[in-house]
């Protein structure tokens, strides 16, 4: 379920499915190439956008040069950004499609070995992300979260999380779990 803050049926705001939403069409979410890999790279981005879009100028400056992206980058987005972009059932099996389809892209085709992610998203898809992540994909994941606001002033990000396939790593202070 997705949690909607509007009230549902009289109910107020709960975990459930609403029962005035239409299936999503196939075509929902978007898959957005915005900067083609060359046959060096090994590491690229990956933004997630689907409750709003990440401002390129809120990323870290290392990942341009010459105002451009310095790595592949590729976004995951859908034509309408907002908190209840995941409204239905169905909105998890497109997304789950979509995910499979980047990351046989980037680990089948590119042959990635790391991965800078960016995601801007409700809960449950923040869910399906990583459990696609575990199913097929064996690059190695930074995960990244913006910082707080200081004084009206929306914060940039910082990685917080490196995922290999035999460990995750906080990036504060390399305090590490094993995976089996």
């Amino acid at each position: 379920f997705q949690f909607h803050r509007q009230q549902i049926e009289g109910k107020g705001r709960q975990w459930a499915w609403p029962s005035d939403v239409d299936e999503p069409l196939s075509g929902k979410f978007k898959i957005n190439i915005l900067k083609e890999p060359v046959s060096t790279d090994s590491e690229m981005v990956l933004q997630i956008n689907l409750t709003a879009k990440i401002p390129p100028e809120d990323l870290p400056v290392h990942f341009f040069k010459n105002n451009d992206f310095k790595f592949p980058t590729v976004e995951l987005t859908t034509d309408n950004c907002n908190f209840s972009v995941i409204s239905h059932p169905k909105d998890l099996e497109l997304l789950g499609n979509a995910i499979d389809s980047i990351y046989r892209k980037i680990q089948d085709e590119w042959r990635i070995r790391k991965v800078h992610l960016f995601i801007i998203a409700p809960t449950t898809a923040c869910i399906r992300i990583g459990q696609k992540m575990q199913a097929r994909h064996h690059s190695d994941f930074t995960i990244y979260e913006r910082k707080p606001s200081i004084g009206g002033v929306r914060g940039g990000f910082e990685a917080t999380i490196q995922i290999s396939s035999t460990k995750v790593t906080l990036v504060s202070n390399s305090e590490q779990l094993e995976i089996d």
